[in-house]
């Protein structure tokens, strides 16, 4: 069948009767499927916020004066471990929403390309931070910071941001990759 069918596609024919096991002819998605694209955004959406959201304040935690102030020896190696965790979750996340296609709603849609944005800067922030604390754990000090220089850069840029818990973390982050920025520079 899948000859014939090629037969007379190269012929410039169209098959006048439809092919076994071919698709079934459509007149356009089902209303069903495109709306699953709006709930599936909505329900990623929540979780992703929040999953983010613990991802950002654990890297917090991780920091030198937030150690220090839980009475937790700081450790680089800790730092980067928590910091590539917040990369690998929003990379995750951004991968699965671009997977979501058929919005109802062009606002969901719009909503979507901004958040993607979002996750890709908490993802770039997670490994510059990462790369800083594994400078810094070889005594690199200089590369520590302009790592985290980056880091606070892509936070800067940042767009999209889900809610307030959100914005108090990155905000916090910011405070503590400035700390971060003089610590190294005292070190040099």
């Amino acid at each position: 069948m899948l000859i014939l069918t090629l037969s007379l596609i190269l012929a410039g024919c169209s098959a006048p009767f439809p092919v076994p096991g071919g698709a079934p002819p459509t007149t356009g998605p089902p209303a069903t499927q495109t709306s699953s694209g709006d709930s599936a955004f909505s329900s990623l959406y929540s979780q992703s916020s929040v999953d983010v959201a613990a991802q950002i304040l654990n890297v917090n935690s991780k920091f030198y004066s937030s150690s220090t102030d839980a009475g937790v020896t700081y450790s680089p190696a800790n730092l980067r471990m928590a910091a590539l965790d917040m990369s690998s979750t929003a990379d995750g996340y951004h991968t699965s929403m671009i997977g979501i296609l058929n919005f109802a709603t062009q606002a969901n849609e719009l909503k979507r390309n901004e958040y993607l944005g979002y996750l890709t800067s908490i993802s770039t922030a997670g490994k510059d931070i990462a790369e800083a604390a594994s400078a810094e754990n070889s005594n690199q000090y200089a590369l520590a910071m302009n790592f985290a220089t980056l880091a606070r850069t892509a936070l800067d840029r940042i767009e999209g941001v889900p809610d307030q818990q959100s914005r108090d973390a990155i905000t916090s982050m910011k405070a503590h990759l400035d700390d971060y920025i003089q610590r190294m520079r005292e070190k040099l």
